[in-house]
């Protein structure tokens, strides 16, 4: 699995990149660093019965949306038809395969996640739910309000993806308002936290796997702490706060790619 991921990544990459220039606005830096993240969560471990999707996945981290856009025309639309759609980065296209939503202001996914958690636990409905997070999106309120909603009704079949790349829109994230030392404050709201390196296939997989064990035996939400490099990748902007509102022409991408 590890080889076939590494494999379609680099379609993955351009495919992004493409989408990014030709609306000519978007989050570059945040896409790329959660590029890996994404692209396992869609090729390796949401459940799916033929295009439709049994698991959820909840983009708070609206701004890498241009990366969900590329994992679905890789999977579901090799001939190009979801290319044929207007992009609109931080929306998903509407349509009746994918049960998936991007909500509005940030901070809002983890809440929706729960939701949806706690209903299918209602309705007795086997599903995972997973949720991808900024880190800039930690400093809101609500995130926190959800982390002990998620531990106090114990919804163990929730996961929290942090794409912890330390960059948000104009600084680091130590500079703004520090979330550090992240892993201590999350197992202090009774969280299950597994770190990894972000953009290694090896240490996504096995992240995925404790997940699915922690959910199996009820032991409680899990959150997956992926240290990350914001425009991983172009290596003029990694590791930047210009990653960010980066843009490039397709002319550009040309060299870059």
């Amino acid at each position: 699995m590890r080889d076939y991921l590494s494999a379609i990544t680099p379609h993955i990459q351009k495919s992004t990149l493409e989408i990014l220039a030709q609306v000519e606005f978007g989050r570059l830096g945040g896409s790329l660093s959660s590029l890996h993240l994404i692209t396992a969560l869609y090729f390796s471990t949401l459940r799916f019965e033929g295009s439709r999707m049994i698991d959820r996945f909840f983009l708070s981290k609206r701004q890498a949306s241009p990366v969900v856009y590329a994992c679905l025309t890789e999977k579901f639309y090799p001939n190009g038809l979801l290319e044929n759609q207007q992009w609109v980065p931080g929306l998903y296209p509407r349509n009746e395969l994918f049960d998936v939503i991007s909500p509005g202001s940030l901070g809002m996914g983890l809440s929706v996640a729960n939701g949806i958690a706690l209903a299918s636990r209602m309705q007795k409905i086997d599903r995972l739910v997973y949720c991808l997070l900024g880190d800039g999106e930690l400093q809101e309120g609500q995130i926190w309000e959800a982390l002990l909603f998620a531990s106090h009704q114990r919804l163990s079949r929730v996961c929290a993806l942090v794409d912890y790349n330390k960059i948000q829109m104009d600084s680091f994230i130590k500079d703004i308002k520090d979330i550090a030392p992240l892993k201590k404050k999350l197992e202090s709201f009774c969280w299950n936290v597994v770190e990894i390196d972000g953009h290694c296939y090896q240490d996504i997989l096995s992240a995925f796997a404790q997940f699915s064990h922690y959910a199996q035996n009820d032991l409680g939400p899990t959150c997956i702490i992926a240290h990350t490099v914001k425009g991983k990748g172009i290596e003029q902007i990694e590791n930047t706060p210009q990653s960010h509102y980066a843009k490039y022409s397709l002319e550009e991408l040309e060299r870059i790619l």
